[in-house]
């Protein structure tokens, strides 16, 4: 019933923006349009108009984020058509970012990059997603479908770029202040401008929250630096950042026998340090061609205590991209060149282990205009990622990867586009094989097919994408082979995922805008143990809708509501629970009201309006034990900022 509905709904809002995009424009110098040349720097790693991309790209800028009433980068993203949020402690820290069905593994297949920095860690650790403030964030870039000719490593199911502020037209200093629920407390300061060759932005954080759960609570303060410097012929960009944060690991709960808020793990806590630097000089020759090189370094340290055990590591990661990118005309069509090497080194070291992998990759894309308004993307990366384990083991390996992509814009801001890709992944330093945990992994090679149109008008942007993933040797943990610990890392024959992906974005009056999104994913283990079974972590629909209002200048009410259904517990192999548990199937609406005047605004909401009890993350361990990591109930936030321009 709620499927039938929710379709019924997509498609009444699909049919109303087909109307509107037959010429009905009376509103679209009042209204907000849909942004009809977007400029996404993620599929190509250059400034590119996103109606030329082979892809299904959403940007979600800085306007939108507020509009949102997010307090965190996981909060955005659980808007976007193909992503699935697993929150396991309710403070948006530690998620589980999912891009097209990858399940407990998808922080090692959906690669996130700052600034072109990449953040995901060369160990299971997991992606941070508070280390960059909201605050400093001028916009975010969702591409899905793979990267890996252009990113390399990690790029399987797509890419999340993080887009920081580099400056300000006029000098701006701007503050903010946020209260909510379970004492959660976030103070922001921050100053930013620039002058005819300088950009500059300074941004501080301090945030605290007892968490919803019983030693849920994290503390976090995080300072960042961008600087810009412009000449005719060159340009230097600089970021800096270092954050501290203190959390407590509420872990899991089993289901219907603990209270909601309890924790199992009362004792269990840790602290980290996340430091990085990134300078980027770039020299421009005549014409239309350019090189950069791109230097990164990254500590990340942490120590901490979970089950009676203290552990403590140090992640050391350094980067350096050198690039060519070249604009020029061949037989009458024009062609946008880039070629470069990204070499990254990882050492993951610790009183018990001294791991580390290097890998070098050498990469061409070309994306050439054929005839007016249709457009060819092709590329080739080879890669050689190097390993020595502590144990003696040193292994090598080789791997290729390949794209190839059609789009047509048929009208202003709409295509029609077609594309495949050869991706891969490699183990990380701490997911080790074997029943000993002491073998290196064969990579994992995926097969990414999509095709898919975005019609766009003024009034109205209308998206439908369909995908399909073959992966070979997927690198996942299989509870089926033996170990002390009742499972092994392993490479697992075969995968498949395969779905939809429907959007629609409506403006019918200048005071209203609506947006919905659809995603069906069909995700199954095909081969091995469990031939034909569901991949654990993976929701079979999933949805969300959403309408803001204006009612009176400076006013604004925004609801959404999010649906999943058909989600299967991490863990679950054998689909012995499959849905039957409270993250299984849910229904969550959340509400704000938002009033800007000048240099102030102020938001507050509500999220989880009808106090759902629901769990984003949960585990099966068998013989019917279901461990929950229950999500908030009701709770509430307010915010006021200030921006002062001197």
């Amino acid at each position: 019933m709620k499927m039938r509905m929710l379709l019924t709904a997509f498609i009444g809002m699909a049919a109303l923006g087909l109307i509107l995009s037959g010429g009905i424009d009376a509103w679209a110098e009042d209204a907000r349009s849909v942004e009809m040349s977007d400029m996404v720097v993620t599929a190509s790693r250059a400034e590119e108009d996103i109606a030329a991309v082979s892809a299904n790209v959403t940007v979600i800028d800085a306007v939108d984020i507020a509009a949102s009433g997010a307090i965190s980068v996981v909060d955005v993203l659980r808007d976007v058509a193909g992503v699935t949020i697993g929150d396991w402690t309710g403070t948006g820290r530690m998620a589980n970012v999912d891009l097209r069905g990858f399940g407990e593994n998808a922080a090692a297949n959906t690669l996130v990059i700052v600034d072109g920095r990449r953040i995901n860690p060369p160990d299971q650790s997991g992606i941070d997603w508070t280390v960059i403030p909201l605050d400093r964030i001028d916009r975010i870039e969702v591409i899905r479908g793979g990267g890996a000719v252009l990113y390399g490593n990690n790029a399987t199911g797509g890419v999340i770029n993080i887009i920081t502020r580099k400056g300000a037209e006029n000098h701006t200093a701007f503050g903010s202040t946020a209260v909510g629920s379970y004492d959660y407390y976030k103070q922001s300061v921050g100053v930013a401008g620039g002058t005819e060759r300088l950009a500059y932005s300074l941004h501080g954080n301090y945030m605290e929250t007892d968490g919803y759960r019983d030693n849920g609570d994290l503390r976090s303060k995080s300072a960042g630096l961008n600087l810009g410097f412009m000449e005719q012929w060159y340009t230097i960009d600089l970021s800096a950042g270092i954050k501290d944060d203190g959390y407590g690991l509420p872990g899991g709960i089993i289901e219907g026998q603990q209270r909601r808020r309890s924790t199992n793990t009362p004792s269990d806590w840790a602290e980290s340090r996340d430091q990085y630097v990134q300078i980027t000089p770039a020299f421009l020759f005549t014409g239309n061609s350019e090189f950069l090189i791109a230097l990164n370094a990254r500590k990340f340290e942490y120590n901490g205590e979970s089950w009676g055990l203290i552990r403590e590591y140090d992640l050391y990661d350094y980067g350096i991209s050198p690039q060519y990118n070249t604009r020029f005309e061949m037989f009458g069509m024009p062609h946008n060149l880039i070629a470069g090497v990204d070499y990254q080194y990882s050492n993951l070291k610790s009183d018990w282990s001294d791991n580390t992998r290097s890998e070098v990759g050498i990469f061409v894309h070309d994306k050439v205009m054929l005839f007016e308004k249709l457009y060819v993307n092709v590329g080739y990366r080879g890669t050689r990622v190097d390993y020595d384990i502590d144990n003696g083991t040193d292994e090598d390996s080789t791997i290729h990867a390949a794209t190839a992509g059609v789009t047509y814009n048929y009208g202003p801001g709409s295509k029609i586009f077609i594309s495949a890709e050869r991706g891969f992944r490699t183990v990380l330093l701490d997911e080790l094989g074997g029943e000993g945990f002491d073998e290196i992994l064969d990579p994992q090679i995926s097969y990414h097919y999509q095709t898919g149109i975005t019609h766009r008008s003024p009034l109205t942007e209308i998206g439908a994408t369909f995908f399909h993933i073959d992966t070979k040797d997927e690198i996942l943990f299989n509870p089926a082979l033996p170990s002390f610990f009742g499972g092994q890392n392993d490479n697992y024959r075969r995968t498949r995922r395969q779905g939809i992906e429907l959007e629609v974005a409506v403006i019918p009056h200048e005071k209203l805008r609506l947006f919905s999104n659809y995603t069906l994913m069909i995700s199954e283990l095909r081969g091995g143990e469990f031939d034909g079974n569901d991949i654990p972590g993976v929701p079979r629909h999933s949805a969300v809708a959403g309408a803001t209002v204006f009612p009176i200048s400076g006013v604004s009410l925004d609801a959404r509501a999010r649906w999943v259904e058909g989600k299967t517990m991490i863990s679950d192999w054998e689909n012995e629970i499959a849905d039957d548990w409270e993250g299984g199937d849910y229904f969550v609406v959340d509400l704000k009201l938002g009033y800007s005047w000048r240099f102030l605004t102020l938001n507050t909401g509500v999220n989880n309006v009808f106090n759902t009890e629901y769990s984003e993350y949960g585990t099966y361990y068998g013989g019917g034990v279901r461990n929950i990591y229950p999500s908030p109930k009701r709770n509430y936030f307010s915010e006021i900022r200030l921006a002062y321009e001197f």
